[in-house]
């Protein structure tokens, strides 16, 4: 994420070493600052038909800064694989589990890094 991002000062991405911490970062954002944030969490596959730890801690995170009167959204996946896909992205969709599966060996031989980073960009 912070090689995506590292030429947009406007942006400052607070790393995270659990899902769980996502919900602290957020309050302690609402309470310190008035920034719009995203939250970019890891696309976790369901064991028993429930969300992810990752997903369940975001939608937390979402919340709790909204509660607070901040403006903040999910980085919307999506957008990001469609576009990745229209780039000639060949990787299989369910193989992409974070930021850092963006830019695996395989893919940037599918997508220079360049264009991963712009279609980062569009879809934040």
């Amino acid at each position: 994420m912070e090689a995506i991002l590292e030429e947009h000062l406007n942006i400052t991405v607070i790393g995270s070493p659990s899902a769980r911490f996502l919900p602290k970062w957020s309050k302690w954002l609402a309470e310190n600052t008035s920034v719009k944030l995203v939250v970019v969490c890891h696309l976790d596959e369901s064991h028993n038909g429930q969300r992810g730890i990752g997903q369940s801690c975001a939608s937390e995170a979402v919340k709790l800064y909204r509660k607070h009167g901040g403006k903040a959204h999910y980085f919307p996946w999506s957008n990001l694989l469609v576009d990745l896909m229209r780039l000639g992205m060949r990787t299989a969709i369910g193989d992409v589990h974070d930021v850092a599966d963006t830019c695996t060996n395989r893919l940037l031989h599918e997508v220079s890094f360049k264009k991963i980073q712009e279609a980062f960009l569009r879809v934040i």
